[in-house]
């Protein structure tokens, strides 16, 4: 099942793509306007997805999209990469819908996830004292 992520969800995924260095959102070199649209483009996405996987009403769709048009980034200084990186799979995890997974920003999206999780493991203290081979 899919559903309309809230607004904290794609905070945090706009989060995760500013803190990925390989990021085709170029990262704090934005503008407020620029990082506001990168997480309208992914809000549009998981509509996309609940309309391939429910075929939701246009008026549904119409309110979602009124919803995504007025959407302003917030950093809260409570992010922590390990939060962020939760709300960016839940929104790569509601987007799995019809050929959704095969987009651009989808695909994107996945491997900033991944360069997010290995930095966080890379600094566990386990995965530092855990021998390198074997």
């Amino acid at each position: 099942s899919a559903f309309f992520v809230s607004r904290p969800v794609i905070d945090k995924a706009v989060y995760c793509s500013l803190l990925d260095p390989h990021s085709l959102i170029p990262g704090w070199n934005m503008s407020a306007e620029e990082i506001d649209e990168s997480g309208r483009a992914l809000w549009r996405l998981n509509i996309e997805a609940l309309k391939q996987r429910y075929r939701i009403t246009t008026e549904k769709e119409e309110a979602y999209k009124e919803e995504v048009e007025t959407f302003r980034f917030q950093l809260l200084a409570a992010y922590k990469p390990i939060l962020a990186l939760k709300g960016l799979r839940c929104w790569l995890y509601q987007c799995a819908e019809g050929n959704v997974p095969k987009s651009e920003l989808y695909c994107h999206m996945k491997e900033v996830a991944e360069t997010i999780s290995w930095s966080i493991v890379a600094r566990l203290p386990e995965y530092e004292a855990a021998p390198w081979d074997g």
